[in-house]
């Protein structure tokens, strides 16, 4: 990997992110995010929100399943991914930088 002190830092501000959503209420979030994210509509957003909230990570860990089933998706509608040869799904992501800051951030 070219840059791995980058890589963590970014995946230290993404779980640390996900800690916050986890903790905070819909209100929060709304009230924190710009305005235009409302899209005019408060009560939409705070409805979309919660509703989605469960398909939020609740560690930022990728399951091997779920590299499995975004590779199919790729393959659905990508051709360049439908054609490759020999795609392996575990060679494609790691958890080691999200163990690494859940560990500082426990």
């Amino acid at each position: 990997m070219a840059n791995p002190k980058t890589v963590q830092a970014l995946t230290n501000a993404m779980v640390r992110a996900l800690r916050w959503l986890n903790a905070a209420s819909a209100e929060d979030v709304a009230k924190t995010v710009p305005p235009e994210y409302l899209l005019g509509d408060r009560g939409l957003y705070l409805s979309a929100l919660r509703r989605m909230r469960e398909s939020y990570s609740k560690d930022g860990l990728f399951p091997p399943t779920g590299v499995e089933a975004q590779l199919k998706v790729l393959i659905g509608f990508e051709p360049a991914v439908r054609e490759a040869k020999n795609l392996n799904p575990a060679d494609s992501y790691t958890n080691d930088f999200v163990l690494k800051a859940l560990e500082k951030y426990r």
